[in-house]
């Protein structure tokens, strides 16, 4: 039942929305196309077997990189598909996964756009990277006879209680899984909290961990004279932050550099657009910045001694 109101909401929203999205679709706004079903073809013959991974954003897509280029290897005759839930996930996607067949914003979570979207692809898998899940992208993929797995699984201290919230929606998604491959014990318990199949759940670790680890440190030095930041020195990264946690992040700093001058920060925020509230709160904190696309090559020479977003 629980589903079943989510589809229904879901379809309902979107026909009262749909004068709005008819037009941003036309126009593209803010890639609408994809989101309303007018996706783009899958290149390759069209007799090679399509396999369709989803990931969230920059962050995700950095998983999806290794497990994408991984696949390729393993399967070269089926065609790839990537999708993302952001412009900026999509764009990176482009640039890190260049060899895959399609690449798109995730349709709207709607029964009939998700459908138009099975059409299109015809994929025989759906693989989902790390945790956002879609009821109806999922319930629809059964539908299809499309098999669907969850790889690099992780379920959050602030995502648990809102799964167990909702628990009936959870449990329908959950057990429509064929692998849930999870990052650490404690996730995949979770996941079979909420309403995984025990004897398909698995853990795997995660492939973000193994891809630092298996970078040479050859590669740690280079990307080190890139940023103009010496071996000696000791840097702080603060990787996919949103808002509010700049904040707590720039004031450790700020204590950090109180006893260790010689430290560096580099402040990736998780959403681009948000860099003029991350460099506003940096002035408002007395710390010197400078932009990563800002930092010349000759930089490499003359280290610059203020923290990087």
């Amino acid at each position: 039942m629980m589903y079943f109101l989510y589809a229904f909401l879901a379809t309902l929203l979107a026909f009262l929305a749909s004068p709005v999205l008819a037009i941003a679709g036309m126009a593209n706004w803010r890639g609408m196309r994809h989101r309303v079903g007018i996706l783009p073809a899958v290149n390759g013959s069209s007799d090679r077997p399509v396999i369709w991974f989803h990931a969230a954003s920059v962050g995700e897509v950095a998983g999806l990189t290794a497990i994408v280029s991984a696949f390729i290897r393993v399967q070269p005759d089926w065609r790839v598909v990537v999708s993302t839930m952001t412009r900026t996930g999509l764009d990176h996607a482009r640039r890190m996964v260049p060899d895959v067949h399609g690449l798109c914003l995730v349709p709207l979570d709607v029964p009939i756009i998700v459908r138009r979207a099975f059409v299109r692809f015809s994929p025989r898998a759906l693989v989902f990277v790390e945790g956002e899940l879609w009821p109806c992208l999922i319930e629809e993929a059964v539908r299809s006879g499309c098999r669907v797995a969850l790889v690099n699984g992780r379920m959050s201290d602030r995502s648990y209680p809102r799964y167990r919230t909702i628990r009936r929606l959870t449990r329908r998604m959950l057990s429509r899984l064929a692998l849930l491959c999870a990052q650490t014990e404690t996730d995949a318990n979770r996941f079979i909290d909420c309403g995984a199949s025990p004897d398909r759940v698995i853990v795997t670790g995660n492939v973000k961990v193994d891809l630092m680890s298996s970078t040479p440190p050859s590669s740690r030095t280079v990307l080190r004279q890139m940023l103009g930041l010496p071996e000696a020195e000791p840097v702080i990264i603060a990787g996919s932050t949103r808002p509010g946690e700049e904040e707590m992040v720039f004031e450790a700093f700020i204590a950090v550099r109180a006893r260790h001058p010689e430290a560096r920060l580099i402040c990736a925020p998780r959403h681009l657009d948000r860099l003029p509230d991350v460099q506003r709160s940096l002035r408002e904190h007395g710390l010197p910045f400078i932009r990563r696309s800002e930092i010349q090559p000759l930089s490499v020479l003359t280290p610059d001694p203020r923290p990087l977003t």
